[in-house]
């Protein structure tokens, strides 16, 4: 009787079978990792907002930016690192990185003036921070809306700051927004709106300064708004 020896090695069956496998796992284990790394993009972009939440509450109790009133920031989003102390040192309220990511810096002010701006951090385009860009919004959702900087670049009792994501659906699913009141509301970018995949009356704009949104408008409107915010879930 003769017995059969199986040659040593795989089979080009085995060997497919097992790159299949290794494919499957790879891609899973990218999935995962795109995912988390997403997930923590917007887990700081909330941090940052809650932050500036907190940093608004002790520049009014403190008159930060010296003008003698007792008021919040909403001239920009890189002025809490920007604005000069009364000896023309910036306060430097939020780190550079973050200041990088403003998507709509103020130009830089002259000096004796209060508030007086800083130099801008960035020449061109912002810089996003964790995959975000942020900006100070700039009229609430009141009919008809009221802007935030109508006398100037600080408000008496609102303020409204935005985060978005750099690249949609890549570095960030969801648009932040933050009040006075503290509460931070998001919404999905999937949801449909005019002039492509953005939140229901919302349109992205790309433009030099790394993008912006428009609350609410169509394609070409510059404004960014407060939303609706029965549109938008809050976040604990």
């Amino acid at each position: 009787m003769r017995v059969m020896h199986r040659a040593a090695g795989f089979t080009l069956v085995e060997l497919l079978i097992t790159l299949a496998i290794v494919v499957l796992l790879l891609s899973l284990a990218l999935t995962s990792l795109a995912r988390a790394r997403l997930a923590s993009n917007e887990a700081q972009a909330i941090a940052a907002l809650r932050t500036v939440a907190e940093t608004e509450t002790a520049w009014r109790q403190n008159d930060a930016d010296g003008n003698g009133v007792a008021d919040f920031w909403t001239g920009d989003w890189s002025g809490f690192h920007r604005v000069a102390k009364k000896d023309g040192t910036a306060w430097n309220l939020i780190t550079a990185d973050l200041a990088r990511a403003d998507g709509a810096p103020q130009a830089e002010t002259a000096p004796g003036l209060a508030p007086r701006v800083t130099a801008s951090l960035v020449s061109g385009a912002a810089v996003p921070h964790a995959g975000y860009f942020f900006r100070a919004m700039t009229s609430d959702n009141s009919d008809p809306a009221q802007p935030y900087q109508s006398g100037g670049p600080t408000h008496p009792t609102r303020f409204g700051f935005t985060a978005w994501p750099a690249v949609p659906e890549s570095s960030g699913h969801h648009v932040f927004i933050l009040v006075e009141t503290g509460a931070i509301w998001a919404r999905d970018l999937e949801g449909p709106g005019p002039g492509g995949p953005a939140p229901a009356g919302a349109t992205l704009l790309p433009n030099s300064t790394g993008g912006q949104l428009s609350w609410p408008g169509a394609p070409g409107n510059a404004d960014l708004r407060e939303p609706d915010e029965k549109a938008w879930r809050p976040v604990q």
